[in-house]
């Protein structure tokens, strides 16, 4: 009879130790998944903020592009205006000295 306690206890003894070899490697499976969860939110972070950075400059050169077109736009209209204004002074010139000069 003493030999099936002893045995019985062997038995609880070691299922002991299953069951805390199984609470263990629970928590080392739970601490690499958090790990892992960890790296991949880093990652997706990091992605994230290249991929805003390529909008940001992707944004900027369009609105670039778009200001050196206006610009150009501006430069080619008060060339225009210049040229138009240059005329009707001279014209403006011309009609106030036959005026004054009557002829």
């Amino acid at each position: 009879m003493e030999r099936i306690f002893k045995r019985i206890i062997e038995i609880e003894n070691r299922a002991k130790e299953v069951y805390s070899e199984g609470v263990q490697e629970e928590h080392n499976m739970k601490e690499a998944l958090m790990h892992d969860i960890n790296k991949r939110e880093e990652q997706i972070r990091q992605m994230a903020d290249e991929k805003i950075s390529q909008l940001v400059m992707q944004g900027s050169k369009e609105i670039d592009e778009k200001i050196s077109g206006m610009d150009n736009l501006v430069k080619k209209k008060l060339i225009l205006l210049e040229a138009v204004s240059q005329k009707r002074s001279e014209e403006w010139e011309e009609a106030i000295f036959r005026d004054i000069t009557g002829e």
